[in-house]
């Protein structure tokens, strides 16, 4: 009977340590995403976080050798069995409603035995300083296009939104290097003046505003 119970005591210790092996890599997860939202927020303030950000769990991952190879999971799985060497989060913007845009923040943390640097992609100056602008749809940037003298052209127009970066600020704290890059979103509205494949694709190319 004590060689029963010291087998019992010995499986339940086995078992709690299982157990907090994978509350702690749950943790993990939960801890670094609360650590990088509480950066945007000092970036763009609690209000912009909460009206513009929408936290993707899918296509946000730990990863253990910085490719998908070497053993990754997605933010939406519970555990994770390994320790990650880099984090990449990413947020959904969705600044003009009913359009799919390519509008995000992605923040990718690179993990080393003594320090983390922590580069921020995607934040549109205007999040940061109202007087900067906002985010306008397609529409109205091709109205804009067409007051400017874009000409018609062979097809319908196109229409891309792009971020674009416009230098970066580095900051550091304590062992953190944290690069936030700055730049803005704009509209590229583009015709077709002269066609390089005819039907059904009517390939071409032109002018952009």
């Amino acid at each position: 009977m004590i060689g029963g119970n010291y087998r019992i005591i010995f499986s339940a210790i086995i078992g709690i340590f299982f157990l907090s092996s994978t509350l702690l890599s749950q943790i993990s997860l939960v801890e670094k995403r609360e650590e990088i939202d509480s950066l945007l927020i000092s970036i763009i303030g609690e209000k912009n976080f909460k009206k513009h950000l929408t936290f993707n769990k899918w296509r946000s991952k730990a990863d253990r050798y910085g490719n998908q190879h070497g053993g990754y999971v997605t933010f939406e799985n519970s555990v994770v069995k390994f320790v990650p060497q880099t984090y990449d989060l990413w947020y959904d913007l969705d600044l003009v409603k009913g359009e799919f845009l390519n509008d995000r923040i992605t923040v990718d943390i690179a993990i080393t035995d003594s320090s983390q640097t922590i580069r921020i992609s995607g934040i549109p100056n205007f999040l940061k300083n109202k007087k900067n602008g906002k985010l306008i749809n397609q529409k109205s940037a091709m109205l804009i296009a067409k007051k400017n003298g874009l000409e018609k052209g062979i097809n319908d127009w196109r229409g891309s939104c792009f971020w674009k970066q416009d230098g970066g600020d580095w900051i550091r704290k304590d062992s953190v290097k944290i690069l936030v890059l700055n730049g803005y979103y704009m509209w590229n509205i583009s015709n077709d003046l002269v066609l390089t494949s005819t039907e059904p694709c009517k390939i071409g190319y032109g002018e952009g505003v």
